[in-house]
Parts: structure tokens; C-alpha cells; sequence
């Protein structure tokens, strides 16, 4: 089980999401993130990452992170995290400050096997995009277009 509490989501509301055997506490997105990479690197079996945040974040590594490590995303609908994440493609995204519904998207995940292998596969074919290889690549890129005679554009 994950349990935790965002000072981005809300101060008095822990999140909740259970997990094989597990107990880990989390002090938000920063601890989130370590966690997805510890799931990667050790190849632990967490069952789901939930990413609760009311609109604070300007980027959506830790749910990047999560999808690298194979695990579904349950996380609030906000810009920073729809930058990376596809409501019910790669991620079940609920409104911001909604209880309720992160509850039962939670528990969705939890009780849909097939949902939860959808997401997982879907959220590492999106992390891949995210992989440093690839961002390099693409910065390469326009800087080699930028710098290449006007001609050659």
C-alpha cells in the first residue's frame, strides 16, 4: 500500500492507493517520482501510481517516471500532467480537488486487470518518447535546422 500526503493536493487528505504487501509513505510529487524510479530499477510489482495535484506542477515527470517504471497512472487533470499523460489512454485523469472521483478512479484501476495492463503498456510507449536519448535528439534537431544555412532550411 502507498500512503501519502501532498501538500500540492491537499494538506488533510492522505492518499490511499494499495499495492502488493506494500507500505511506503510519500511527501508528494518529489517522493512519487523516487519511488516510480526505485519501482523501476528493483522491478517491483506496484499495482498503480497516483499523481494528485491541483495544478502547481509545471511538468509531469513524476508521471512520466511512473509510466517508465510500468505502472499504471491514476493522476488529477491538470496542464503540467496532460502535457504527457491521454485521459483513459495512457492514464485515468480526474478533476483537481475532486476526492471522489481520484476514489473511484483508484479503485477502477485496482479492480480492472485488463484496464491497468492497458494503461501500463500504453504509459511505457509514452515514457519512451520522454527517454533522454530521445530529447536529445530532438534538441539536436532544431538546433542542426537552425544553424544550417537558409538555403538548406
Amino acid at each position: 500500500m502507498l500512503v501519502g500526503r501532498s501538500s500540492a493536493w491537499c494538506a488533510d487528505r492522505p492518499i490511499q492507493v494499495k499495492g502488493p504487501g506494500q507500505t511506503l509513505e510519500l511527501d508528494g510529487a518529489d517522493d512519487l517520482e523516487r519511488y516510480a524510479i526505485r519501482a523501476r530499477e528493483r522491478r517491483v510489482d506496484q499495482r498503480l501510481a497516483v499523481a494528485a495535484a491541483t495544478g502547481q506542477e509545471s511538468f509531469g515527470y513524476s508521471v512520466v517516471e511512473a509510466m517508465a517504471a510500468g505502472v499504471p497512472v491514476v493522476a488529477t487533470d491538470i496542464e503540467g500532467y496532460r502535457q504527457v499523460a491521454t485521459d483513459e489512454l495512457d492514464a485515468v485523469l480526474v478533476p483537481p480537488g475532486d476526492a471522489v472521483a481520484l476514489a473511484s478512479a483508484i479503485g477502477r484501476v485496482l479492480d480492472d486487470d485488463d484496464l491497468a495492463h492497458r494503461l501500463a503498456a500504453a504509459g511505457r510507449e509514452t515514457a519512451a518518447a520522454f527517454d533522454w536519448d530521445v530529447v536529445v535528439e530532438r534538441v539536436e534537431d532544431v538546433y542542426r535546422s537552425v544553424l544550417a544555412p537558409p538555403s538548406l532550411r
